[in-house]
């Protein structure tokens, strides 16, 4: 007698209930990796864009400011008073209020947070204007509301108040020697009281 070698149904059913329970308990672990992974880039582009600033601020001998903007595809795009950084300009600052000189190239324009994606992700300043010196440093632009703090968020928010675990949040300083630094401290980034606009 020839033995067939094969596999019977209950033994398909039986690796196919495996496979489910297995995509099932691996499927919240990436997508929140998927999240958190979104959620470092943007802050990494942000803290880019801003020690490109500062560096142009140097390299130029000019003020160098940076402010959120709704027109990033636009050929002269102009600052936003609003405090939304999901898309910035980096431009020169020929007379230091924090404003582009009107038809004047920026230096860098780039949306971060595509309007698609706005309503999953946020980026968010304590002020709508960043300027270096020539020295680098960080200046305070009287009668503009500036930011020394940046928050990047989702539908997670900061995170609840308790426990030690990092914020699912992503928190810029930048102090006044115009260097930045990230934090995922959840009482830290509490104390800055920078809203995420999906929650706390």
């Amino acid at each position: 007698m020839v033995r067939q070698a094969g596999v019977t149904v209950l033994e398909v059913v039986v690796s196919l209930l495996i496979i489910v329970l297995i995509i099932g308990i691996a499927a919240p672990t990436i997508q929140e990796n998927r999240r958190n992974s979104r959620i470092v880039t943007v802050a990494n582009d942000l803290a880019a864009s801003v020690q490109l600033a500062r560096s142009e601020a140097v390299k130029r001998q000019k003020i160098v400011s940076m402010c959120p903007t709704e027109h990033v595809t636009a050929h002269s795009p102009k600052c936003s008073e609003d405090p939304n950084f999901d898309a910035w300009i980096v431009f020169e600052d020929g007379d230091g209020d924090c404003l582009p000189v009107a038809g004047a190239v920026p230096i860098q324009a780039e949306a971060a947070v595509p309007s698609d994606e706005s309503a999953r992700i946020a980026a968010r300043g304590t002020g709508a204007c960043i300027s270096f010196a020539t020295n680098g440093s960080l200046r305070v632009v009287q009668f503009m509301r500036n930011a020394d703090k940046l928050l990047v968020c989702d539908a997670r928010g900061i995170g609840t108040p308790f426990g030690n675990d990092p914020s699912p949040a992503i928190g810029l300083t930048l102090d006044p020697t115009g260097r930045v630094s990230q934090t995922r401290q959840r009482d830290t980034i509490r104390n800055w009281r920078l809203a995420c606009p999906f929650g706390h």
